[in-house]
This record gives structure tokens, C-alpha cells and sequence, in this order.
């Protein structure tokens, strides 16, 4: 099991047989996450109603919260942030 190489040395893409049953260790955590958040997003009456999609992709608020925190949290993150237009 595992991408094997090509004629050209590249890894061609796993297929989706390939992919494992089982949950990751992770989803449990991405689950009480996500009820979390349901759950203050409720009590602020501002409830999140499906989960962002970027790029054609759902967007992992868990990921993106992890990222922020080690970055300093929100309001460090909105302040050093720097937005660059076209």
C-alpha cells in the first residue's frame, strides 16, 4: 500500500482505496471543537450555520484556531497582520 513512483521518479497520488478506513486521532478532538463553538456562537445569537468554505474547501476551524493561538491570539494577529492590496 502507498503511492508508488511513476516512470519519471514522481509519487503519483494515493487513490481513494488506498486512504484509511478509521478516524484519524484527531476527529474527536474536531468534534467537541465544533460543538464548542455551536455552542458559543448559539449563546452570542450569531450561530454558524455551515462551516466556511475557501477555495472550494471547508474551511478547518480547528486548524485555523490552533494556528492563531501559537501566533499570539486574535487581536495580536488582526494587529500584525498585514493586508496587501491589489
Amino acid at each position: 500500500m502507498g503511492a508508488e513512483k511513476d516512470a519519471g521518479g514522481a509519487r503519483a497520488p494515493l487513490a481513494y482505496s488506498e486512504l484509511p478506513e478509521e478516524r484519524p486521532p484527531w476527529a474527536d478532538i474536531r468534534d467537541r471543537f465544533l460543538e464548542r463553538i455551536t455552542e458559543v456562537q448559539d449563546a452570542q445569537e450569531t450561530p454558524l450555520r455551515k462551516i466556511p468554505v475557501v477555495n472550494h474547501r471547508e474551511l478547518d476551524l480547528l486548524v485555523l484556531y490552533v494556528f492563531t493561538m501559537r501566533r499570539g491570539g486574535a487581536k495580536k494577529v488582526r494587529r500584525t497582520t498585514r493586508y496587501f492590496s491589489r
